[in-house]
C-alpha cells in the first residue's frame, strides 16, 4: 500500500518534470528567436545616413529593438525560474527514489521471509510424510515376510510337540524344515536391515555399494546396466551417500516395473563442490506432467515425489526428462559440504 502510494507520487512528479523541461526548451527557443530578431534589426540600421540627415528614419526600428530587449530580459528570468524548478524536482525525485528503493527492499525482504516460512513448513510436512511412508514400507515388509514365517514356525513347533512321542522320524523331518525356515527369516531380516541402512556404505563406500546394487539389478531384471564414475572420488557425508543410493534404487525399481527398458546407464561424476548423478534408460518413457500428482493407496506413486524431496532437503537439484517411446533421463546435482568430507 505504501509502495503504491509512493510510486503514484513519483509518477506525478516525473510527469510534471517532463512538462517543465518541455516549457524550458520552448522558452530557450523563444530566446534564440528574440536574439536573432534583434541582431537582424540592428544590422538593418543605416548609421552613416542617420548622421547626415535631420530626419529620424530609424526611430521605429529602435523602438522595436528596445521592446525586444525588454522581452528578452523577461524570457531570461523565465528560463532561470524553470531551471530552478527543474533542479528542485530532480532533487525531490532523487530523494523519493531512494525512499522507494528502501521501501521496496523492505517489502521484498518481508515477502521473502514469508515465502521461506511457507517453504520451511512444507519441508517439515514432507519430511514427516517421507518418514511415514518409510514406516509403512518397513511394516509391510515385516508383515509379508518375517511375521508370516514366524507364524508358520509357531505352528510347526506345536505340531512337533505332538509328534515327538508318536513319530520321531516325522518330527526330525519337521525340525529340518523349521531350520530352513529360520535361515529364511534371518535372510529376510538382513534384507530389511540393508534397506534401512546398508552397512556397506560405511565399510566400503558408495561406489562399491552401487556396483553391488547394479549386480543385483542385472540378476533380477532382463536388462543391461552400465555403471561409470567420472572425476576424483570424494568422501561424502553418510546422508549424501544414502540419498544417492536411494535414488538409484527407486529409479531402477521404477524402470524394472514400468519402463520395459533394455539398457540402463548410471553415471556418477564428482566435481569440486558437487556430485552429479545421471540415470538414463531406453524404455517406453512417460508424460512427466501427467504423473506429477499421481498417488496410489499403496504408496507406490510417491517414487518420483520422494526422490525430489530427498534431493531438495540436501539443497540439491533434480530434473526428470522423458519422451514417450524414447526413454527417461534423471539428472541430480547435490552440493558437497566441505566440512563433512
Amino acid at each position: 500500500m505504501v509502495t503504491e502510494y509512493l510510486e503514484k507520487i513519483h509518477q506525478e512528479m516525473y510527469e510534471k518534470k517532463i512538462s517543465l523541461e518541455c516549457d524550458y526548451k520552448k522558452t530557450e527557443l523563444l530566446l534564440k528567436e528574440n536574439i536573432q530578431f534583434i541582431y537582424t534589426l540592428e544590422s538593418s540600421l543605416d548609421k552613416n545616413y542617420e548622421s547626415f540627415s535631420p530626419r529620424d528614419i530609424n526611430h521605429e526600428s529602435y523602438e522595436k529593438i528596445e521592446a525586444l530587449k525588454k522581452e528578452q530580459s523577461q524570457i531570461k528570468k523565465e528560463i532561470e525560474k524553470l531551471e530552478s524548478e527543474i533542479s528542485n524536482f530532480n532533487e525531490h525525485l532523487l530523494e523519493l527514489e531512494n525512499v522507494l528503493k528502501h521501501v521496496r527492499e523492505n517489502t521484498r525482504a518481508a515477502e521473502d521471509k514469508e515465502v521461506l516460512m511457507e517453504e520451511d513448513e512444507i519441508f517439515r510436512k514432507k519430511i514427516l510424510e517421507i518418514q511415514e511412508l518409510e514406516r509403512q514400507r518397513i511394516a509391510r515388509e515385516l508383515h509379508d515376510s518375517i511375521v508370516q514365517s514366524l507364524t508358520g514356525m509357531v505352528h510347526k513347533i506345536e505340531f512337533c510337540t505332538k509328534l515327538m512321542d508318536i513319530d520321531t522320524v516325522r518330527c526330525k523331518l519337521e525340525l529340518q524344515t523349521m531350520s530352513k525356515m529360520v535361515r529364511k527369516i534371518i535372510e529376510d531380516m538382513r534384507h530389511v536391515i540393508y534397506n534401512l541402512r546398508p552397512m556397506s556404505l560405511d565399510d566400503i563406500g558408495l561406489e562399491v555399494t552401487l556396483e553391488q546394487e547394479v549386480a543385483k539389478l542385472q540378476n533380477t531384471g532382463n536388462f543391461l546396466v552400465d555403471y561409470k564414475t567420472e572425476g576424483v572420488s570424494l568422501k561424502l557425508s553418510p546422508l549424501v551417500s544414502l540419498t544417492i543410493l536411494r535414488i538409484v534404487q527407486e529409479a531402477c525399481n521404477n524402470i524394472r516395473k514400468h519402463a520395459n527398458a533394455h539398457h540402463i546407464k548410471i553415471l556418477v561424476s564428482y566435481e569440486s563442490e558437487k556430485i552429479n548423478l545421471q540415470i538414463k534408460d531406453d524404455g517406453c518413457g512417460f508424460d512427466v506432467e501427467s504423473i506429477r500428482h499421481l498417488h496410489r493407496e499403496d504408496g507406490s506413486g510417491f517414487g518420483i515425489s520422494m526422490m525430489k524431496e530427498r534431493v531438495y532437503l540436501l539443497s540439491g537439484k533434480i530434473k526428470i526428462e522423458s519422451i514417450v517411446g524414447e526413454g527417461t533421463t534423471i539428472l541430480v546435482e547435490i552440493p558437497i559440504d566441505k566440512e563433512e568430507e
